[in-house]
């Protein structure tokens, strides 16, 4: 986990606007809060006035506006997870592969050197929904259909769409860097 970063928060959240306080309404399922005594407690959903929490393997509930004045105070911070998950090969010593820990996300800034369908290099537009499947990851907009191959289906599902992309490393980390999460799994 790294610390809140304000500015990356702020891309993410049309709430807020720079230099307005946190409040009640900017936390989000996945946000981790740690107090000044150094305890942290996870965000694992809305619920009435408040949030649902877990601490360890215990969950809680505290009303929204406490959580806004302890962040208001100062008396606690939002830290942001880690969103890129390496999962080793099992068996083998050749290492594993990387992957996004949200379902979906919507790109606010191009993303350049995409391979798609294992052939073509290309970039992905601002707008772009990604779709983060078991299968694998798609890229969805209107500008990628021409990638359509019958090696390489562009899906039209009613609760996904979109074509396989290659999850590199770096393309991963450029969607953390250059998107807003728009659904995270449920635990």
């Amino acid at each position: 986990m790294s610390e809140f970063n304000y500015k990356k928060y702020l891309a993410n959240n049309p709430l807020l606007n720079e230099g307005e306080e946190i409040n009640e309404m900017d936390l989000r399922k996945g946000d981790v809060i740690q107090f000044k005594d150094g305890s942290k407690i996870s965000i694992v959903g809305p619920k009435g006035d408040g949030f649902d929490y877990m601490d360890g393997n215990k969950k809680g509930y505290h009303p929204a506006k406490w959580f806004a004045k302890m962040l208001s105070t100062g008396k606690a911070i939002i830290l942001e997870e880690e969103e890129l998950t390496f999962t080793p090969s099992s068996g083998t010593k050749a290492g594993g592969t990387f992957s996004l820990n949200n379902r979906k996300y919507e790109l606010t800034s191009p993303i350049k050197d995409v391979t798609i369908g294992g052939r073509y290099v290309t970039t992905l537009p601002k707008g772009t929904i990604l779709y983060n499947l078991t299968g694998g990851l798609l890229a969805d907009h209107e500008s990628l259909r021409k990638f359509e191959s019958p090696s390489s289906r562009y899906f039209d599902k009613s609760n996904y769409s979109g074509i396989m992309i290659r999850k590199d490393k770096e393309v991963l980390n450029n969607i953390i860097n250059n998107s807003k999460v728009l659904e995270f799994y449920e635990d």
